[in-house]
């Protein structure tokens, strides 16, 4: 099981002991983290490419962790893989101190974004996505049950990510 902190503007924890600074440079984070399992253009993945670095100018600037059974995140001492979409962005604009225009709304939301801290979140399908499948599967006769826990599934961040100050400036 692998553990990732994550520090808004700061960085990442690994397993409780190797912490990856943004602003370090590629060979520091291969000296702590060792070899990734790839290397793209400016990005190492580690962990089955559940954990994607990049860099910018030579220098770390953004962690991704997707979410994965085998791995487990924290990020303001909550795990937001493990709470569902509405509750994830409340606690963060709570804790970040910005407005929460997005909690009560967010079925249509593919990502989510606290700039301020350089903190977004991502997901492939929405809750709205799922429920018109499921309406028209229904309407054409081919629906399935198991779209229900797809419906379910679609509440939840796929992956979680922060980058240096104003990595998410628009």
């Amino acid at each position: 099981m692998v553990k990732i902190k994550m520090m808004p503007l700061c960085g990442i924890e690994v397993n409780d002991s190797s912490i990856i600074e943004f602003g370090q440079s590629r060979k520091d984070l291969i000296n702590i983290l060792g070899k990734g399992d790839a290397e793209i253009e400016d990005r190492i993945y580690y962990f089955e490419n559940c954990l994607q670095l990049e860099f910018v100018d030579g220098r770390l600037a953004f962690a991704e962790v997707s979410k994965d059974e085998n791995l487990v995140l924290s990020l303001y001492g909550i795990n937001p893989f493990q709470m569902q979409d509405a509750e994830v962005i409340s606690f963060l604009c709570k804790k970040c101190g910005v407005e929460d225009r997005d909690s009560q709304n967010c079925d249509n939301l593919y990502d989510f974004c606290i700039q301020s801290q350089s903190i977004a979140f991502h997901r492939g399908i929405t809750p709205k996505d799922t429920a018109e499948s499921i309406a028209e599967a229904k309407a054409e006769g081919c629906y399935n049950t198991e779209m229900e826990n797809d419906y379910l599934q679609s509440k939840y961040f796929e992956t979680a990510a922060i980058g240096m100050a104003d990595y998410f400036k628009e």
